[in-house]
């Protein structure tokens, strides 16, 4: 599997009973998975990925060696689009290995770039060295306030994300109850790690929840304790990345954030030394939900300036 987003129990939970895919087979063995979660918006189908799922996309499994391999690929990715079912607006962030759009561009979808930020192993020293001094200050200053501690309760983890989301007044984008599954079975697998910042009186201000597959460990999901110690965020992350490097894992910081024309996660993804890069994205809107948006974009508008 390309990534532990691509693996079955993962798509499972994360699904929530929408998660199909798509399968390509040569010679009786499967040369490529393309997996989805489909949805229903205003009678309309939407296909796009799990929740909790940074990246995704076809899964190819071709031998490396073959010099007609860029051939190949494209063959098995434009069959394996060609059996998605119809929908109304198509989206998915592709995995880091795969290179081209062509296939997608081939089919009619609108090809662009996301980025991330990714962490590649060096020893401890060299890293503290290449994070930002500002950084370094905070995570410093936070280590003298809290105790990191590494949790194995995806409930708990669930309950402090959903408790701290309420007490700002905001809207949880995830299920309890799926959370704590998708967290817990990582967990159970030895394929994800919670690590908690806790005050000396116990009390829990931040936790972060990471999984990985062979290579890349990924930062998914952070929560802080409304008021929370500061820097807590940045020493859980940096310990994340410590505990990553140590099993020969890349730490991928899983998105910069995009706020209109800010990015308002830039400076604490960037400030561990790690390298932006780019991830493909595809999507393909049908013309009469495009013209549904537009109508309205249009009505919003108007009555904005009424």
């Amino acid at each position: 599997m390309p990534t532990v987003f691509h693996e079955r129990w993962w798509l499972e939970i994360t699904g929530e009973g929408a998660y199909e895919e798509v399968s390509v087979e040569n010679g009786g063995r499967v040369v490529g998975r393309l997996p989805y979660r489909i949805t229903k918006r205003v009678g309309q189908s939407i296909l796009k990925m799990p929740i909790l799922t940074y990246a995704l996309g076809p899964a190819i499994n071709v031998d490396s060696n073959d010099i007609s391999r860029v051939t190949t690929e494209f063959s098995i990715i434009s069959r394996l689009i060609s059996q998605l079912p119809p929908a109304a607006h198509i989206h998915m962030r592709l995995h880091r290995s795969l290179k081209s759009t062509m296939p997608f561009q081939a089919a009619g979808f609108e090809t662009g770039v996301d980025f991330t930020v990714t962490v590649e192993p060096v020893p401890e020293d060299v890293l503290w060295k290449k994070m930002r001094d500002k950084n370094r200050n905070i995570i410093r200053r936070a280590a003298e306030k809290v105790e990191v501690r590494e949790s194995f309760d995806g409930d708990a983890f669930a309950s402090l994300y959903e408790n701290n989301i309420i007490a700002k007044s905001k809207r949880n984008s995830y299920s309890k109850a799926t959370l704590s599954a998708i967290v817990g079975e990582t967990l159970s697998r030895g394929r994800g790690r919670i690590i908690t910042a806790v005050d000396p009186g116990g009390e829990p201000h931040a936790a972060i929840f990471t999984a990985w597959d062979r290579n890349t460990e990924y930062y998914l999901l952070s929560t802080r304790k409304h008021e929370g110690i500061n820097g807590s965020v940045n020493l859980l992350l940096w310990e994340c990345i410590k505990r990553a490097h140590a099993c020969g894992r890349s730490f991928d910081m899983a998105g910069l954030h995009v706020v209109g024309p800010n990015f308002p996660n830039l400076h604490l993804l960037t400030g561990f030394g790690g390298e932006i890069n780019p991830v493909f994205f595809v999507r393909r809107t049908s013309a009469a939900l495009k013209l549904m948006r537009i109508i309205k974009q249009r009505y919003w508008r108007q009555l904005s300036s009424a």
